[in-house]
């Protein structure tokens, strides 16, 4: 529409648009530096901005706009635009990838297929009278990017009511091995995530699933497996944190604690193949097809008991 307008408007219209881009970027930058995004207070997430290392640039402005879209969907499906949701998956690009495919752009290995076909898988697993679960995820997030966002319009403005969230975070807070602090990413997700969903809405379930094994990662990829044991850099703190989030889920009745991660290994458990993790930190399309055969059984108890 902006396009047509300039044309019929000739040079003043470009020199408006011009204007006009000039202030949204100087009003963006500005909303972000002074105090819109305020800090997340609660739990030992608290005080932390999302996307600190990102603030006033065009990266952190598409993180806006994608946040305030999903509140968009999400109310239209709540008000009947394109079928109700009784579920809601919520993390990083992890679960993001059930609806749009695989996310590494520089592996062959995950993009050499159809991306459509994990949507499909979703919509047909997880899906509700035609319409696929809200897919509440961004990749990239980390614990507390997912919690400002349930803090900011994510809770307060939108309209559903579901059986149950999945949540699957954390990975992105061990990007680096040598700086994790697991025991601050498993609180995080305890009393920054899981607890304000309980607060807002007290009869749904939250199914917490464990952190997927990961590996070390050198473009272009050549290995078919890397190993999963004390060797691995991510080993230690993937066990630890896991085992914090089981211990806290076992307090709490409102929450489950689900571990697909063994499906995904070899039969011994010691490899972590690409053949189901395509880049040794998103699932290829047959590990998405394991997570769905490890999730969907409880997601349709919970379901049914709703």
């Amino acid at each position: 529409a902006h396009c047509s307008w300039m044309r019929h408007s000739g040079r003043g219209a470009v020199a408006v648009a011009f204007g006009a881009g000039l202030l949204l970027m100087f009003v963006s930058f500005t909303s972000i530096t002074e105090g819109f995004l305020p800090a997340f207070s609660g739990g030992s997430h608290s005080q932390v901005y999302p996307r600190a290392e990102l603030r006033g640039t065009p990266t952190m402005d598409k993180w806006l706009l994608e946040h305030q879209e999903q509140i968009r969907r999400s109310n239209v499906k709540a008000t009947g635009g394109e079928g109700g949701a009784s579920l809601v998956f919520l993390g990083d690009s992890i679960t993001q990838g059930w609806q749009f495919g695989a996310f590494s752009t520089r592996d062959p290995f995950l993009n050499g297929r159809s991306k459509p076909q994990e949507a499909a898988l979703f919509r047909k697993r997880f899906g509700s009278g035609g319409a696929p679960p809200l897919n509440w995820a961004i990749g990239g997030d980390k614990v507390g990017d997912l919690a400002w966002r349930l803090g900011h319009g994510g809770l307060g403005e939108v309209r559903v009511n579901p059986a149950a969230f999945v949540l699957n975070i954390g990975t992105n807070d061990i990007k680096d091995p040598r700086k994790a602090r697991p025991r601050e990413v498993a609180d995080g997700v305890t009393t920054s995530v899981v607890a304000q969903l309980e607060a807002t809405w007290p009869r749904a379930k939250v199914v917490v699933l464990a952190l997927l094994p990961r590996a070390p990662r050198e473009f272009p990829i050549t290995s078919t497996s890397e190993a999963w044991d004390e060797g691995n850099a991510y080993y230690r703190h993937i066990k630890e944190i896991n085992a914090r989030l089981e211990e806290a889920a076992a307090r709490d009745p409102r929450v489950t604690y689900l571990d697909c991660s063994p499906g995904l290994l070899s039969a011994n458990g010691t490899r972590l193949p690409r053949t189901t993790m395509g880049d040794y930190l998103h699932p290829s399309l047959a590990g998405y097809r394991i997570l769905a055969d490890c999730l969907a059984p409880v997601l349709r108890r919970i379901t049914d008991a709703a």
